[in-house]
């Protein structure tokens, strides 16, 4: 009886591999290639007339602070109070990361002769950004609305210049992934012309 056990068990084996391997196949049809990875642009360009030297002033912009369900690298949508994750798309790094650099970005272009840097500078800045995202959201069917608080400081941190806030818009042109994203960055860009605004005058004050 145990021999024909020991051969009956391999040709079940081999008689159900054609099944196993259909299976398989099935799955990893459903699965469907892996989702597109997105990272937050600038349409801002520095102006390359403008030449910096060593003696430039220095802004630093610190990281972005977002609310915890945003600080990922999900594309997400809202709807009511439902947080909906992308499944076609994600970010390339997390989110506060790359507002903070695309912040740092578009206030480089508009600040002429002023090095606007997202880490932290070898020499003491003359000023540094702090901004707080209250809100982020693209809403399901709707536009993306950004809330944010942002705090202009001297070098050291320590002295305030300027405080301010707004709820800025951008139309999302599509479902889509990319439009998406390039809504999210163009509500940044208008983010950053609003900071821009309060660092001039302050800059004025220095010369």
């Amino acid at each position: 009886m145990s021999r024909v056990l020991s051969v009956d068990r391999p040709l079940r084996t081999m008689s159900a591999l054609p099944f196993f391997l259909a299976l398989v196949v099935a799955l990893s049809a459903c699965a469907g290639p892996p989702p597109r990875e997105y990272v937050l642009r600038t349409t801002a360009t520095v102006d390359p007339s403008a030449t910096l030297g060593a003696a430039s002033p220095v802004v630093q912009v610190e990281r972005v602070v977002l609310p915890d369900y945003l600080d990922t690298r999900d594309i997400v949508t809202r709807r009511d109070r439902e947080v909906v994750t992308s499944e076609t798309g994600r970010w390339a790094e997390r989110l506060s990361l790359g507002a903070t650099r695309l912040l740092a970005a578009s206030l480089a272009a508009h600040l002429n002769g002023v090095a606007v840097t997202s880490t932290q500078p070898i020499d003491p800045p003359v000023m540094r950004v702090a901004v707080d995202v209250l809100r982020f959201d693209v809403v399901h069917d709707g536009p993306v609305v950004l809330t944010a608080r942002w705090t202009i400081t001297d070098g050291t941190g320590q002295k305030s210049l300027a405080t301010a806030q707004a709820t800025l818009q951008e139309s999302v042109a599509g479902t889509r992934d990319d439009a998406v994203v390039a809504a999210m960055s163009l509500a940044l860009e208008k983010l950053a012309n609003r900071i821009s605004a309060g660092i001039e005058p302050n800059l004025a004050r220095r010369n």
